[in-house]
């Protein structure tokens, strides 16, 4: 049997490195894939905020005084409605990281025996939003439910 040819064994050599390149660039392309995945998973914990923040500047932009309610904006019910100097609502943090100004609040029943709502009215330029945020009463009767609601309208 003859010795392989300089011209096969070169050629041999040649198909071998492809196919090595060819495997590297599989596993890299299936590393950079899985990283990539993984950076376009949410964390959800910060879901609600990002939606949030994104609802709050379509109100903004719109400005057409219509309600956007966000009934799924708390993760878990809550045993008590807290003090006005407690009081923590997510829309209004976020507008006032946007540079608006509380300029009017105010909470009550609605309608009576409703549930409880504490309205804050907040302003900045010649945009006017108002955010509500309601405490409904569950079969539970040591538990409410907390919703947020916010509507923007142009001031003049």
């Amino acid at each position: 049997m003859r010795p392989p040819s300089r011209r096969l064994l070169l050629a041999l050599e040649g198909y071998w490195r492809l196919n090595q390149n060819h495997a590297q660039m599989k596993y890299l392309m299936i590393a950079l894939l899985s990283i990539l995945s993984l950076s376009c998973t949410k964390s959800p914990e910060k879901t609600p905020q990002n939606f949030a923040e994104k609802i709050v500047a379509f109100a903004i932009e719109n400005s057409d005084d219509q309600f956007i309610e966000l009934p799924e904006l708390y993760d878990s019910l809550t045993k008590t409605i807290p003090d006005d100097k407690d009081e923590k609502t997510i829309l209004v943090q976020i507008l006032k990281k946007k540079g608006f100004k509380i300029t009017n609040w105010g909470r009550g029943n609605w309608p009576p025996l409703g549930a409880r709502i504490i309205q804050i009215t907040l302003k900045k330029d010649d945009c006017e939003c108002t955010v509500n945020k309601m405490y409904y009463a569950t079969m539970d009767d040591s538990l409410y439910e907390m919703r947020e609601r916010i509507k923007c309208r142009a001031s003049h």
